[in-house]
């Protein structure tokens, strides 16, 4: 975290503001606006406004060159807003800061940090967001809600939460086929074992060194054919009258996914091809060569259908729309959610993608898509709800700060986080998100 002061706006300064620089600042990973997107090395708006509001005046312009996300202009709007942890905060260190909004100017390389950032310091009416987000996602839910219909261990209709797939090895003994799941894993306590144990003859040998098996599968998108690790579903998680359950995976799940690979094509989703580079590993991303092949057909069915209807709503609620989709969508939709065996539990753990990476597990778990999003209609409102206004205060520049289009003495403030140089490869990790938006990063200049 870097602070940079204009000097000409010394005097602007709060008494005493040197005193922000004595302690760490107080900086959450939580709340709504931290929890609303995920993105990279975020830094929570709260406490860059405590910085803002020490060294500058109400209405001040501040800058940031490496906007990402669009933490430092929340974090102006947030002077005008402030929340009663901002206010506490400011009064332990002994700031009698000036509280009243500030504008700011975001400059952002990338396509999906300057979207993100544009979209939630610009947000829509909270109320009126919600209302289109749960029209659209009960529209699209009525016509594809079969997608995720399965039988509970009763055999009565359930819904699927989630799908846990499993890669499939040949034992390096018997030349049997093995599903990971059986080989490695065991519930009650969770584990995920290091060591391949084959159910059939009792060999064992380090996982990392049992052949992964291998199918060539047809793309119906591209028209072609391509070789790809082999899954299978392990183990369904699900729901029946609001009681959850799990089971083993049977034949009619792997059925049920047969007869989804044979459905409609999804016709709005993306055929971009995937530009790898630093994060390409030639084991986990066999046959991964575009944008579709991270989703399993199911959920990129359900995706596609979602941000299709997106179109229907007015222009001004579209981006908002998106976001929310967005949110959801890299993180959760993906063949990269995991499940990771934690100590004291007695089942595995569903997370998120492994941020910073484009990692798939050998054990990629299939969320139940809008069961997601509609969990995440209330963070977007509460974000909304504490930065809308009707006055716009930030502006964001999808463009390289080493040319700033700024007349001169026009910004009273600079705050930035620079970027992490060769650590993170931000164009390539927003690929899978910047392909729906239909723009990738020019990663030249990154």
């Amino acid at each position: 975290m870097a602070a940079t002061k204009r000097t000409r706006r010394t005097s602007d300064g709060c008494p005493g503001y040197e005193a922000l620089y004595r302690k760490p600042a107080r900086s959450t990973r939580g709340g709504p606006l931290f929890n609303a997107f995920p993105y990279p090395t975020k830094i929570s708006p709260e406490a860059i406004a405590l910085f803002i509001a020490a060294h500058t005046a109400p209405g001040a312009t501040v800058l940031d060159g490496f906007a990402g996300s669009g933490s430092t202009g929340l974090a102006a709007i947030l002077c005008g807003q402030p929340t009663d942890q901002m206010r506490q905060d400011a009064e332990r260190r002994g700031l009698n800061v000036r509280w009243g909004a500030r504008r700011a100017v975001l400059y952002e390389l990338g396509v999906l940090g300057a979207f993100v950032a544009d979209v939630l310091c610009n947000p829509p009416d909270p109320a009126e967001f919600g209302d289109a987000a749960e029209r659209l996602l009960s529209d699209v839910h009525h016509q594809w809600a079969w997608l995720y219909g399965t039988d509970d261990p009763d055999g009565n209709d359930g819904e699927i939460r989630y799908v846990v797939w499993s890669d499939l090895l040949r034992c390096p003994k018997c030349r049997k086929h093995v599903s990971l799941w059986d080989a490695c894993v065991s519930r009650g306590p969770a584990n995920i074992s290091g060591t391949f144990r084959c159910p059939h003859c009792r060999a064992e040998a380090a996982v990392d060194s049992v052949f992964r098996v291998r199918e060539t599968v047809a793309d119906d998108l591209l028209g072609n054919k391509r070789l790809t690790r082999r899954r299978v579903p392990a183990w369904v998680y699900g729901e029946t009258n609001g009681k959850t359950w799990s089971r083993p995976a049977i034949v009619a799940d792997q059925r049920k996914a047969q007869e989804i690979e044979q459905a409609a094509r999804p016709g709005v989703a993306p055929l971009q091809q995937v530009p790898w580079g630093d994060l390409y590993r030639s084991g986990y991303h066999e046959g991964i060569t575009h944008l579709h092949h991270f989703y399993t057909r199911r959920n990129l069915l359900a995706f596609s259908a979602l941000w299709n209807a997106t179109t229907r709503f007015p222009e001004r609620l579209q981006p908002a729309l998106r976001f929310w989709l967005l949110s959801y969508n890299a993180a959760h939709s993906t063949l990269m959610t995991r499940v990771v065996a934690k100590k004291g539990q007695d089942d595995l753990v569903v997370t998120s993608a492994q941020p910073g990476v484009l990692y798939i597990s050998g054990l990629p778990v299939e969320k139940n898509i809008f069961a997601g999003v509609r969990r995440k209609i209330g963070t977007m409102q509460r974000a909304f709800a504490m930065v809308h206004s009707h006055e716009k205060l930030v502006e964001v520049r999808n463009a390289s700060c080493l040319q700033l289009d700024l007349p001169d003495e026009s910004v009273d403030y600079v705050f930035t986080d620079p970027p992490f140089g060769g650590n993170i490869p931000y164009a390539e990790v927003n690929f899978i998100n910047e392909a729906w938006l239909g723009q990738l990063t020019d990663a030249t200049e990154e």
